[in-house]
């Protein structure tokens, strides 16, 4: 695959290369601080030195970017529309490629599905920290809830 560049000085590549792999959660560009099992704001970190392409269908191109030191967490939130429209796609580091693996075998998971727990405890960690009154709190909890205990017993299936 060859890399290009266009007048703006951005690369890119035209066909997608096979090291990067669909995005299905803003949580695959984080992970777990060592030592840490619960997966909440003060736990993890952002993969720093992570590669990613964020595709464009207008121009049909796969633009490259770098999750670094300073790169906003909330930005790669914000790709959550392109995600879901899978236009995202990730390459991971050799380093982050056994973290995960082994955060994939310490939960008894397999990946998608730890990646899926880990979104949703997120989610429902920041709901409980910091949306207490918001009228249907309850009902998002017991929904997230409901989810995390079914992630669970996935695990003694695997």
């Amino acid at each position: 695959m060859e890399i290009k560049q266009n007048e703006l000085g951005q690369y890119y590549y035209t066909n997608r290369p096979k090291v990067f792999n669909p995005v299905i959660s803003p949580s695959q560009f984080f992970v777990l601080k060592p030592n840490k099992k619960k997966w909440i704001k003060d736990n993890i970190e952002l993969v720093c030195g992570c590669e990613y392409l964020v595709f464009s269908p207008n121009r049909e191109r796969y633009y490259i970017r770098n999750v670094h030191v300073d790169t906003n967490p909330y930005e790669l939130q914000g790709l959550m529309t392109q995600i879901k429209n899978q236009q995202i796609y990730i390459k991971y580091s050799d380093e982050y490629k056994k973290r995960i693996t082994k955060q994939s075998n310490d939960c008894g998971l397999r990946y998608n599905a730890m990646v899926k727990l880990n979104e949703i405890a997120y989610e429902l960690n920041e709901i409980e920290t910091s949306d207490k009154y918001r009228p249907d709190f309850q009902s998002v909890c017991n929904k997230l809830n409901t989810q995390i205990e079914w992630l669970n017993k996935q695990k003694k299936k695997n």
